[in-house]
């Protein structure tokens, strides 16, 4: 039985109050990643880097990493604005980490798919990790946006590496 986006939600998680249709615990994580930022520093000569504002709302998100041995062996943020757009940015930052440019282009490629509607897979889901839970933004078209900034800022910075 094939799932509608609409009822597409992240693994072991129901809606509850919450944010309307953001469960409890998806909730709790976005708010936590937005409290405390993961991999929140500037690092000293990146090789790659790449800044993406939103002019609507005032959503910005820097990304920078080192690559040594073929993979990000370090990442570094600097965001401001919404609670998903620095969420969204914290967990990408965590989930690319020792990832190859390849591997996080990838990711990155399901990730918007999954954004922008598409049901992934149980093994794509499953890749995403903690990320799945901002399935439930889909409910909220004009926040999309905000969590896909941060992606568009890491395809940004990878486009010519």
């Amino acid at each position: 039985m094939s799932e509608t986006p609409e009822d597409t939600s992240a693994p072991g998680k129901t809606p509850s109050m919450g944010w309307g249709a953001i469960g409890e615990d998806q909730q709790k994580l976005i708010l936590d990643h937005y409290r405390t930022p993961r991999n929140n520093r500037s690092l000293d000569n990146p090789d790659i880097q790449a800044t993406e504002v939103n002019p609507f709302c005032g959503d910005e998100t820097t990304i920078q990493a080192r690559i040594g041995d073929g993979a990000l062996e370090e990442v570094g943020i600097h965001g401001v604005g919404c609670s998903i757009c620095q969420a969204s940015l914290s967990m990408l930052s965590e989930a690319i980490h020792h990832l190859t440019p390849a591997d996080a282009k990838t990711l990155s490629a399901t990730f918007q798919r999954m954004m922008q509607g598409e049901v992934l897979s149980a093994d794509e889901t499953a890749q995403l990790g903690d990320l799945a839970s901002l399935v439930s933004v889909r409910r909220y078209p004009i926040r999309v946006k905000c969590a896909l900034l941060a992606w568009v800022a890491l395809d940004q910075s990878l486009k010519d590496y």
